[in-house]
């Protein structure tokens, strides 16, 4: 919960509640968090995940946007709502690291996600240190990333 009592919610790509409006993908103005190689237990086993940070229109809430690159059709980058956030009186970083540890164990629950990242293939708002620190928290076995 931030600040302001107001939970993170994880869309993993799902539809926000009614009334709040996002964008179609990110703006321009994004802030960069980090790009992470995953390795997932199931066919299709890699996952290459880059996550921008960025407002609604009304600034009233924080999205954090998953991409990945879709190299089976239009070899782009299509980026999702991964999580979303009011923003109250959260930071950009502190916005990016509840957000991206509500959204893993959302996946992790559901099991689409079921281990730590492999590497870090580049850190931005966050650092390999929080990362890691995030990782260790929604795997706790694991005890995070085995790579930087």
């Amino acid at each position: 919960m931030n600040r302001n009592g107001i939970g993170v919610l994880p869309l993993c790509g799902a539809e926000p509640p009614r009334g709040i409006e996002l964008p179609v993908k990110p703006p321009r103005s994004a802030r960069f968090v980090a790009r992470l190689d995953m390795y997932l237990q199931f066919p299709c086993n890699e996952r290459s995940d880059t996550y921008r940070l960025s407002k609604n229109r009304k600034r009233s809430h924080w999205i954090l946007w998953m991409g990945y690159f879709d190299d089976n059709m239009e070899m782009k980058w299509v980026y999702m709502p991964y999580a979303l956030l009011a923003c109250g009186d959260t930071d950009a970083a502190a916005a990016a690291r509840v957000m991206l540890e509500a959204a893993w164990l959302e996946e992790k629950r559901v099991g689409s996600l079921d281990t730590t990242f492999e590497a870090v293939v580049a850190d931005g708002l966050l650092t390999v240190d929080e990362l890691r620190e995030i990782a260790a928290r929604v795997w706790p076995k694991e005890g995070g990333a085995s790579c930087s």
